[in-house]
């Protein structure tokens, strides 16, 4: 049967509700995800596990739609399809808007995984799985109402969507409306989506009632071996593991911001819509070896920055890193239109393909983080991808007729044991690092202890590296073990604004960002040092291995979990000093650097007190978005830059030294602040609105 049995004015109509719908489910499909991300990222600590973890109940919720449309496709007609569909989607619209309940803040802060599972369940679960579900249904609608037409074109065409929601929202969406107005945006979206599907369901519905007689008769469907399935699984698993281990990535060493979630998925989507709707545009020989020579370049890169412990600038990162996922995704996702199956099998095909997407999910969201004490998904992604390169590849150049399985088992072995000498480059790097006596990873990243061996003229060290940066160092001797190392020298800023408190009796000193615990050697007996810290096994390997802490003359302690939320639920908690030290690397909280937050920090501060914000980065120059908090809060200032000396264990540092009395800045050396109004809105962050792209280092 074909769309003409309703005439033409009806085809044409059909044609149009069923291109709406797809395209507005996948508009909203990927609008969600950044959307509530952003909203629930500050809620967890800022971590880029917060995203994965996202990820990874989009994932599963993908996968459960894309099994609920497998299985009425399999099991109803088509009317019961349409009618069984148009009401999940009214059931959904009952449990807008998507705002998530702020009672979910901060539960679980040791591991909150299962937490984010649930508020992510209960705010938006039924309406993602209607969305994710209204894709392969309405393809398979598509492929009963017009036999003779390509279901495959509908799914380019929902990537393209895709696509467009997701650039949409950092370019768009994020920077002209508050976090609720966008929820409520996208419900109303949601909406409209329920309308043009229900009218696409009655159309369908319709079509099929005037061919009754063919309702039931259905074809015997094309056979699938369970290697093809094996296929379809592992070539959609290995693409999500490369996607999300490059979106940690590069977010564990730049900041976690929705433009460099949206980047990574954007071009996974792009690998779809260029595979499935131009399939020529896979050459497979000449695409398949520049992804072996690109993705052997990039392990090789990877090995340098393990073996000398040096770091790429931020543009080398980038291209590499995202060079990488494109070409892996292009093979990963050509492979799987090769063996793309007829239409009759599409629920089948996207079921086995959602499932890979979840499992790649778990991977890297669960069983790494379990099994592995460093970030080895991205660099074995990336050795899995080769090894599948190189057999397509093989399989391009082979010799046409001439095979026989005992060739083929050959020809596999070589290709595994070169994809095995990748796997043992690997491990040479990770031999070739400087050994460490302490390693382990949570859900926050991470982190390891390690000697460092005298230098000429110098005693040995031991430092604390979380993910790739250094967060303090200590002296072994005991005779040098109380001098503040690394970031926290006496000239520094905060070395400067303690050591001129360091009389003052009673003083209380709030720091967020443990690291080895250096500050608490500027404390006096009678001094009080809170120290505020997300990551418990930071708090462990500080307290093992250092001494910092031991050594304190006065009194110390370690709050574990979210500065910014424990913060807000405390008393007034009276500092003379609050410092902010968790901007050094890694990935930025930037929730931690908005105005809402230093409202709260400026509830906890005495009168007289300072704020001292480290804002020595790598990739960030976080300058502007500190002056326009002054600006905000009615705060003075002085910036206070040194120089490494490698002599004597200091590195480079930053700091902006704040307060609301000019007075209480007078013996700090460094450049003060310009009485005028020093930024424009754009750098002054809200809960609700961080520009990152405006503070990225271009070099």
């Amino acid at each position: 049967m074909t769309a003409d049995t309703s005439g033409h004015g009806s085809s044409t109509i059909g044609r149009f509700f069923f291109a709406t719908t797809v395209l507005l489910s996948a508009f909203l499909l990927f609008q969600v995800q950044p959307l509530l991300g952003k909203y629930i990222l500050p809620w967890f600590g800022g971590s880029p596990a917060v995203w994965t973890t996202a990820m990874l109940f989009f994932q599963v919720t993908l996968f459960a739609g894309y099994a609920y449309a497998h299985g009425v496709v399999r099991f109803l007609p088509t009317t019961a399809q349409a009618g069984l569909h148009v009401g999940l989607l009214a059931t959904a619209c009952l449990l807008l808007p998507i705002v998530p309940d702020e009672s979910w803040k901060g539960r679980d802060a040791e591991n909150p995984t299962g937490v984010i599972f649930a508020l992510l369940a209960f705010t938006v679960g039924l309406p993602y799985l209607a969305l994710s579900a209204t894709g392969p249904l309405l393809q398979a609608w598509y492929h009963a109402w017009k036999a003779d037409g390509s279901p495959y074109r509908l799914y380019a065409l929902s990537n393209a969507g895709s696509l467009a929601g997701l650039l949409t929202y950092p370019l768009l969406v994020e920077p002209s409306w508050r976090l609720r107005t966008q929820a409520n945006l996208w419900s109303l979206g949601f909406g409209v989506f329920a309308g043009c599907c229900a009218v696409t369901a009655f159309v369908v519905a319709q079509s099929r009632r005037q061919a009754r007689q063919q309702e039931n008769v259905v074809g015997p469907l094309p056979t699938v071996t369970w290697l093809n399935r094996a296929s379809w699984l592992g070539l959609s698993m290995l693409g999500s593991v490369l996607l999300l281990a490059t979106t940690n990535h590069v977010c564990q060493d730049v900041a976690v911001f929705p433009f460099l979630w949206v980047i990574p998925l954007a071009l996974y989507l792009l690998t779809f819509i260029i595979c499935f709707d131009r399939p020529q545009w896979y050459a497979r020989k000449w695409v398949a070896a520049l992804a072996v020579m690109w993705l052997l370049a990039t392990e090789s890169s990877h090995v340098i920055e393990q073996t000398f412990q040096t770091r790429l600038g931020i543009v080398p990162l980038v291209i590499l890193s995202f060079g990488t996922l494109c070409l892996g995704c292009m093979v990963c996702h050509g492979e799987l239109v090769r063996r793309a199956p007829p239409p009759a099998r599409l629920t089948e095909f996207y079921l086995f393909m959602s499932a890979g997407g979840a499992l790649g999910g778990l991977f890297v969201s669960l069983v790494a983080p379990a099994v592995f004490d460093a970030f080895w998904e991205w660099p074995l992604g990336i050795a899995t991808c080769v090894l599948v390169a190189l057999l397509a590849v093989w399989d391009e150049f082979k010799p046409a007729g001439t095979e026989t399985s005992g060739q083929w088992m050959g020809r596999s072995a070589i290709a595994m044991i070169t994809g095995g000498l990748v796997l043992i480059q690997i491990a040479q790097s990770s031999l070739n690092r400087r050994p460490a006596i302490f390693a382990e990873r949570n859900f926050y990243g991470v982190v390891t202890v390690s000697d460092e061996p005298p230098s000429a003229g110098d005693d040995a060290v031991r430092m604390m590296i979380n993910g790739g940066i250094q967060h303090g160092r200590q002296y072994l001797d005991e005779n040098r073990r109380r001098a503040p190392l690394a970031y926290y020298g006496a000239n520094t800023g905060v070395g400067q604004v303690l050591n001129a408190r360091k009389q003052r009796p009673g003083l209380k000193v709030g720091v967020v960002g443990l690291g080895v615990g250096t500050l608490a050697t500027f404390a006096e007996p009678g001094h009080v040092y809170r120290f505020y810290e997300i990551n418990p096994i930071v708090d462990v390997a500080a307290r093992e291995y250092f001494t910092y802490l031991g050594d304190c003359l006065g009194q110390e302690e370690t709050i574990i979990g979210d500065a910014r939320l424990v913060l807000e639920r405390e008393e007034p908690q009276h500092f003379d000093v609050l410092v902010l030290d968790a901007f050094s690397g890694d990935a930025v909280p930037a929730h931690l650097l908005t105005k809402e937050a230093f409202d709260i920090y400026l509830r906890h501060l005495n009168p007289d007190g300072v704020i001292v914000v480290h804002i020595t980065n790598t990739y960030l120059t976080l300058d502007p978005v500190v002056l326009a908090l002054a600006d905000h809060s009615g705060l003075t200032g002085v910036r206070v830059e040194t120089t490494q000396d490698a002599k004597a264990r200091q590195e480079r540092t930053c700091y902006m030294v704040l307060s609301r009395d000019r007075s209480q800045l007078a013996d700090i050396q460094g450049e003060p602040f310009p009485s005028s109004p020093r930024t424009d809105a754009q750098h002054l962050w809200s809960d609700d609105f961080s520009d990152l792209l405006s503070v990225l280092k271009r070099g």
